[in-house]
């Protein structure tokens, strides 16, 4: 997978009702050979590493969140890439209309969508799954399945 097709996802993403974004992700991503889905993960955590450590963004936020409130700081990264593309540019390009950006679609504390590790995860164990119970293994990925209980560097998901 590469940047234009997880903004293409995350945009799709952006535009399901909240209640069904997390599902529909997984679905999608459960389509995808499990490098797309590893891809799609460590995309995510590029761009939240790059809004958190690097963009003018940051300098944004660190006026506007109160101090220590770091974690709701890369919360508030994993929402804003939530958003999709249009909304991410938006504030990268233009950090000081965050502001107006959250009044705008009406938001509110706490920031979150914890999707890349959530979906991610749950994407690879249903195609992990499928293969374990019914040996379907669409892209030819059996040999990953033997090597990793679980996407590598992810936290195990008790659902």
């Amino acid at each position: 997978m590469n940047t234009q097709e997880f903004w293409s996802l995350m945009d799709t993403f952006a535009e399901q009702p909240e209640e069904k974004q997390i599902m529909w992700l997984v679905d999608n991503l459960s389509e995808k050979p499990v490098t797309d889905i590893i891809d799609f993960r460590d995309i995510c955590y590029k761009l939240v590493d790059n809004l958190f450590f690097e963009a003018p963004l940051n300098r944004v936020l660190a006026e506007t969140l109160p101090k220590g409130a770091l974690e709701r700081y890369r919360e508030f990264c994993i929402w804003l890439i939530s958003r999709g593309s249009q909304t991410f540019n938006r504030l990268q390009n233009y950090p000081h209309q965050l502001g107006d950006l959250l009044e705008e679609l009406n938001v509110e504390e706490p920031f979150k969508n914890e999707f890349a590790t959530v979906c991610t995860s749950w994407a690879y164990l249903n195609k992990r799954d499928a293969y374990l119970n019914n040996g379907v293994d669409v892209y030819n990925e059996k040999h990953i399945f033997k090597k990793y209980d679980r996407i590598p560097g992810e936290f195990e998901c008790n659902v």
